[in-house]
């Protein structure tokens, strides 16, 4: 009786739990790509931003009359304010001034690979990582300071990589999550975790394999080598391409808990389940035990009383013993 109550309870059960472990890792799939996306956008607003600002700068009396000493404390103030460094350069790389030097210092000539970019296309662009002494990354925004159709300076703002790490830590749902941000060549620019130790690395290679496409998920294992499932989004203003991951034993812990709590009421089900069971079999073991002796009752030729057990089927044959045993006398 227990069984026949039990398998098919116990069968249900099992069924909703994998299908709740199922919804649950498709819904992780769907936020780590929502959360990639995110990460994308959070980052494209910083760099519009810090464009924005050197377009603002572009645009004073200073720099276009040519007054570079002034210029160069205006920029100086503002690099100060935002944590950046601010240069301009000529188009052939020669630099004019630069926030991080007293004006007059003499510089060097520099030269970026997103500069041909810059000067043909006549629009801002974003240079990829740039890793300096000691392994600090960076990089750089660049736009162009035009006169009439040509491009006369280069104004250039330099970021430190940890400012991609704050960023992308800022839209993560939690701390468990961790996310990376890799440029055009496929190098991380910026961690949330552990961020000075991979800055500069590759992307792992199922990461860069299932990158062919804008946006998507995959699943491999991360920097560290643990299985995560993960999501990611390339942006189309900058190409670089944001990652977010969860490890997978992350993901199986509410599944672990519910399959816990699940397993813990299919117990306290089938104890239950015993228990009434052992009741309801004492209470029909008590008839059919007064039946037995009724038959031997009939055996002996005694007379054999009907049976008012309370169930029906013992009743009706309690009854056609009785019924015998009065034709038999």
């Amino acid at each position: 009786l227990c069984a026949a109550i039990l398998t098919p309870t116990l069968v249900l059960i099992g069924l909703l739990a994998w299908s709740s472990t199922s919804q649950l890792r498709e819904r992780t799939e769907t936020q780590v790509e929502d959360v990639a996306v995110a990460a994308t956008a959070a980052m494209d607003r910083q760099v519009t931003a810090t464009e924005a600002m050197l377009s603002a700068l572009a645009t004073l009396p200073a720099l276009e009359s040519g007054d570079f000493a002034q210029f160069h404390d205006r920029a100086s103030r503002m690099a100060d304010t935002q944590g950046l460094l601010i240069s301009l350069r000529r188009p052939d790389g020669r630099q004019l001034l630069s926030t991080d030097v007293p004006y007059g210092a003499p510089l060097p000539r520099t030269s970026l690979p997103i500069d041909r970019r810059v000067i043909e296309g006549r629009s801002a662009e974003v240079n990829d990582l740039q890793l300096g002494d000691g392994g600090a990354g960076s990089y750089s925004v660049v736009v162009p300071v035009l006169a009439g159709e040509q491009v006369r300076y280069l104004l250039t703002a330099t970021l430190p990589a940890t400012r991609v790490a704050e960023t992308l830590a800022g839209v993560l749902p939690s701390s468990v999550w961790a996310a990376s941000l890799s440029d055009r060549n496929g190098l991380v620019v910026g961690r949330t975790r552990d961020h000075q130790q991979w800055v500069g690395r590759p992307i792992t290679e199922p990461l860069r394999e299932a990158a062919v496409l804008d946006r998507g998920t995959w699943t491999g294992p991360s920097h560290e080598g643990q299985p995560i499932i993960g999501g990611f989004a390339r942006s189309g203003h900058t190409g670089w391409l944001a990652a977010v991951g969860v490890s997978r034993s992350e993901v199986a812990v509410p599944a672990r808990t519910s399959a816990l709590a699940v397993g813990l009421a299919a117990v306290l089900f089938a104890l239950l389940s015993v228990v009434f069971a052992m009741l309801f079999a004492r209470h029909l073991v008590r008839p059919l035990a007064q039946l037995a002796r009724r038959a031997d009752d009939l055996a002996e030729g005694r007379p054999v009383k009907p049976l008012p057990s309370g169930f029906q089927e013992v009743d009706a044959v309690g009854s056609a013993l009785a019924s015998a045993a009065e034709a038999i006398d």
